[in-house]
This record gives structure tokens, C-alpha cells and sequence, in this order.
């Protein structure tokens, strides 16, 4: 499957009534003068000639971005420019929450807002590229998605000719936040994703990182969600393909829970850290648990007894999120709960990253038409869940960032403490170590400083 639009499907569209949402698209060419204008890359290695079938004669394909779709030197490489968007016709943004910020994130917002505000127009009149590279380093339900959203609210404001893009290694991340910003702007916003293309003429874009090879100096802000997940994290091409759709002068702004080691490398004066949830509550402390594999599958049919039995003295609102290692494990334990729960089967639920209805299981397990979720480490990040449980199998065998990522789906809303987190493991090692002394930490910081707390320091 080929991610670009041919040279007769760019045709089609200029001739189109919906001229508007097509008109900057380019063509050059695929591979010109020893370089590939999709990935950038400039490394003769990359390059493989070879005989094509249907034309007889020689021709060069990149072999470092294949992966995203095989084209020809012969062919076209069609991409979105920034020379010719009429910004007048770009609709005002106003955002609207449906509950009031904290004095913490308002702190966060009017910093970021100002800083990076002044940065890019500073920076607008220079050609080089100086890209500035910025942090929001915040614990997990500090409420990232509204600072965020309300920064791009207060820069498109003062300059309507800002392109913004908000981006996510996670397909699922990006559809809640795209969902996300509908609500609280009232506005239709553009938003790419396997499976989902709707393009809105607006200023802020919705997109996993994949999509922005659409893009050649295009947009002036991105802003890299969940920036130490993977495939972002340690995969070079899309950190080229980023800086390929980032303007000349643009500025990259990354956010995340957890961070690695190219995060951390961030200066401190251009971090913006915010280590308090926005109600303002500690973060769960996890009840590690030894359990050897042979024993899980019994385990497991306790626990989720509670959720699914119809008179269960529980809150019938509680949900159960169970995070396994591998999708092997996903299914074998999958199936095993489906023979012992034959007559409450709708109430169990799997996913994983081949699952098909994605969107809808993770829908219906909010709603609460699913009470027992099995997932793998693609719900690890950006989602919220109300009133859920948290249990995590074979937890030595994750990263420590990983564990404080699944930790951090429970409790995140407001009102009485809605949820507990429990780490079963057979062998205890550094990242367990780690990762609840990250949650020891953070919470000891913040009984500490209480609403003294100074935001500005690492």
C-alpha cells in the first residue's frame, strides 16, 4: 500500500471543487542528486537500482523508508507546502472547557504560551534552520491534553498564520485527543491516521508521526505527544521526516510522562515540568504482589469475579484493566477466561495492536459496556479511563518508564480515590525498583511542597 497520492489522484483533486484543502500540494522528484526527499537521506547505501519491469530501463529506490511505501526515482513525491495557504480564510480559535484549570496548569500554559510565542517570531525572520526545542515534562494526569490545547489556543490567537501540528507515535493517543479538541473548540480539525484521513482547512492538525511524510516545511509548532514511546523513540527516520515537515524556523515541542535519554537532554532552561495531577491528589502507590506464571490464570479468575458477576456488591461503575507481556499470553489467557466465564463472555474484552474495532473495544470498555479489559502495552499512554482498577501480570518484564506509564491510568479523576494498582511478578529487579520509587518520590514532592510547591524546578 503506497502512502502518497499519484500523479492522476493530485490531478483529480486540483481539478476538484474542494480546491481549497489541495491546493499546496508539490511534486518533485522521488530521488534527485543523491538524495531521497522523502526520508532525506544522503547515504549511497540507502540506494538500490535494479531493472524495472514495465519501463526496461534503470531505476533507484530508497531502501531506508520503503517500509512506508515503494516509489522510483521516476516517480513523482508529492507533499504539502506552506507558500501558498490563504490565511484569511482560516477560522478563529476559541476554547471552551468544561471545568476550570488549576493554578498550576494556568502557570504552565502562560509560560509556554509566552516563551514559544515570542521565540517563533523572533526566529521568522531568519533562513536557517534553528529549530527550538522545548519540554513539557508532566506526571501522568497532570492533565497535558488541556495545557497543550489551551497553548495552541493562545498562539493561533495572536498569529492566525501559525500551521500547529499535534502528533503521537499512538494511533489511539491522537484520535482521543482529536476527539478531545473537537469538544472543547467546537471546531472540525484535520486528523491522519491509519484508517482515518479528514482534512480540514484550520490551523491545527491531528496526525500520528508517520503522516507528517505528507509534509515539507510546513508547519510551524509540532508538538511530539508521548515523545518516548515507540517507534518515535530510537527510530531516526521519523526523527528526520519531523524535521523535514518543521518550517525553517520552526520550533518542536516534546510531551511526555517519562523520559529517555535524548529527552533528557533538554535543556533545563527550556523544560516546563509540572509534577502534580490536576486534582491534585498523589499519584497510586502500586501493592507488588509475588506470583509465579503457573499460578496466574487462577489469580485472575478471582479477581475479575468482582466485575463481572451481575449481583456483585462492587460499584457497578469499577473496571478492570489487565496489562499482560505479550500477545501470546494475551490470547492464551484470553481464552482460558472464556471457557470459565461462558455466561458473562460480553463482558470480556482483549485487545492488541492487530485487534480489529480497536476504537470501539476501548469505547465500550469506557462506557462500561466492558468491565474487564486484557490489553498489551498499546493502552500504556494518553488514554483515561474513569474507575478503573489496575493489574499488571509479569511486571518484571517490563521497562521501568512502561510500568509508570500503566500505573498511571488509575485514578484520574476527581472526587474520592477511584482506583488501586497491583504489580505481579516472579523475579524482583531494578525496574520495579525504579518505578515505584519514581511514584515514592514524585508523591513524597508533593507532601513536601503541598500547594508551596515551585513548578520550576526540575
Amino acid at each position: 500500500m503506497k502512502y502518497y497520492l499519484t500523479r492522476k489522484q493530485i490531478e483529480t483533486l486540483d481539478k476538484s471543487n474542494d480546491k481549497k484543502s489541495y491546493r499546496d500540494i508539490h511534486v518533485d522528484p522521488f530521488i534527485s542528486q543523491g538524495k531521497c526527499n522523502r526520508c532525506c537521506s544522503i547515504d549511497p547505501t540507502d540506494f538500490h537500482s535494479f531493472i524495472h519491469q514495465f519501463t526496461q530501463r534503470s531505476t533507484l529506490y530508497c531502501r531506508r523508508c520503503s517500509q512506508y511505501g515503494m516509489f522510483h526515482s521516476f516517480e513523482g513525491y508529492p507533499y504539502v507546502n506552506h507558500s501558498h495557504q490563504d490565511y484569511k480564510d482560516i477560522n478563529a480559535l476559541s476554547i471552551r472547557l468544561p471545568f476550570e484549570l488549576t493554578h498550576y496548569q494556568q502557570s504552565i500554559i502562560e509560560q509556554m504560551s509566552d516563551r514559544i510565542q515570542c521565540k517563533t517570531i523572533c526566529n521568522s525572520t531568519t533562513r536557517q534552520k534553528a529549530t527550538d526545542e522545548y519540554l513539557l515534562y508532566a506526571v501522568t494526569g497532570a492533565g497535558k491534553s488541556e495545557i497543550i490545547l489551551s497553548c495552541c489556543d493562545k498562539w493561533v490567537t495572536r498569529n492566525r498564520q501559525l500551521n500547529i501540528a499535534i502528533v503521537c507515535p499512538r494511533r489511539d493517543v491522537i484520535v482521543d485527543l482529536h476527539e478531545k479538541a473537537q469538544r472543547y473548540f467546537d471546531v472540525e480539525f484535520t486528523i491522519r491516521c491509519m484508517g482515518i484521513c479528514k482534512h480540514v482547512f484550520n490551523s491545527l492538525h491531528f496526525m500520528t508521526i508517520h503522516q507528517l511524510i505528507y509534509y515539507k516545511n510546513y508547519f510551524d509548532i509540532i508538538i511530539i505527544d508521548e515523545a518516548d514511546a515507540y517507534p518515535y523513540s530510537g527510530d531516526l527516520r521519523l526523527h528526520d521526516i519531523v524535521l523535514s515537515a518543521l518550517s525553517h524556523s520552526g520550533t518542536l515541542i516534546y510531551v511526555s510522562a517519562t523520559l529517555n535519554p535524548t529527552l533528557k537532554r533538554i535543556p533545563k532552561a527550556n523544560s516546563f515540568i509540572l509534577p502534580v495531577r490536576f486534582h491534585e491528589k498523589p499519584l497510586v502507590t502500586p501493592r507488588l504482589k509475588f506470583l509465579p506464571s503457573r499460578f496466574e490464570q487462577r489469580i485472575v479468575c478471582e479477581a475479575i469475579k468482582p466485575y463481572i458477576s451481575l449481583n456483585n456488591a462492587m460499584d457497578k461503575n469499577k473496571k478492570l484493566l489487565i496489562y499482560v507481556h505479550s500477545i501470546e499470553q494475551l490470547l492464551t489467557l484470553n481464552e482460558f477466561l472464556q471457557n470459565q466465564f461462558r455466561q458473562n463472555v460480553s463482558k470480556i474484552g482483549y485487545i492488541y495492536s492487530n485487534s480489529e474495532l480497536r476504537t470501539e473495544l476501548i469505547d465500550d470498555f469506557k462506557q462500561g459496556r466492558i468491565t474487564v479489559l486484557l490489553s498489551t502495552t498499546l493502552l500504556e499512554r494518553g488514554l483515561t479511563f474513569k474507575d478503573v482498577n489496575i493489574i499488571i501480570l509479569r511486571s518484571h518484564k517490563f521497562d521501568r518508564n512502561t510500568l509508570i506509564q500503566m500505573m498511571g491510568r488509575a485514578d484520574r479523576y476527581i472526587g474520592p480515590k477511584s482506583g488501586t494498582v497491583t504489580l505481579y511478578y516472579a523475579l524482583y529487579n531494578m525496574e520495579l525498583y525504579y518505578a515505584c520509587k519514581y511514584i515514592r518520590d514524585m508523591n513524597q514532592r508533593w507532601r513536601l511542597y503541598g500547594r508551596q510547591v515551585n513548578i520550576n524546578q526540575p
